[in-house]
């Protein structure tokens, strides 16, 4: 049984600045593999498990922790320090879609972080290119007849 991966081409103009001059604003996606599915909970259990980790050593420094340490671990990590505030983007749901459209994105390839300013720039176009993932991955990958190994069934002379 041969499995083509299921991909589509989804038109993204308000991101139109990211893209060089001549090159169509346009993102790749694909449908997720059941590892990569399965693993989705798995990274939102991590990220909260880093984001705590990272309280924690805010907590320790007594918040002398600056900006720029906080925007850099924003950008390595992707997650965001607020002091001993918990932000929106520790929810679940948040965190499944953003590593969603990081499994589900063929090009270009973007880090949590870049995904998440996107989705402060144009959230609804962002939250849409996440639900078309998991859309295609409901629909599957595309299943291909075998290759020919001398099994498969032969059409009959007319």
């Amino acid at each position: 049984m041969n499995i083509e991966e299921r991909t589509e081409i989804v038109a993204v103009p308000e991101f139109g600045e990211l893209f060089d001059e001549g090159e169509k604003p346009e993102f790749k996606i694909k449908a997720l593999t059941l590892a990569e599915y399965t693993a989705l909970a798995e990274r939102v259990k991590q990220a909260n498990n880093t984001r705590a980790l990272f309280e924690v050593l805010a907590k320790a420094k007594s918040g002398e922790i600056d900006e720029k340490a906080k925007s850099q671990i924003a950008d390595v990590f992707g997650v965001e320090i607020e002091g001993n505030k918990k932000s929106l983007e520790d929810s679940e749901e948040y965190q499944h879609f953003i590593n969603t459209i990081e499994l589900g994105l063929v090009s270009p390839k973007l880090k949590k972080g870049d995904i998440k300013k996107l989705g402060k720039y144009n959230a609804p176009r962002v939250r849409d290119l996440g639900l078309k993932i998991l859309t295609l991955t409901g629909v599957g990958n595309k299943l291909g007849k075998p290759g020919s190994s001398g099994s498969g069934k032969t059409s009959k002379p007319a």
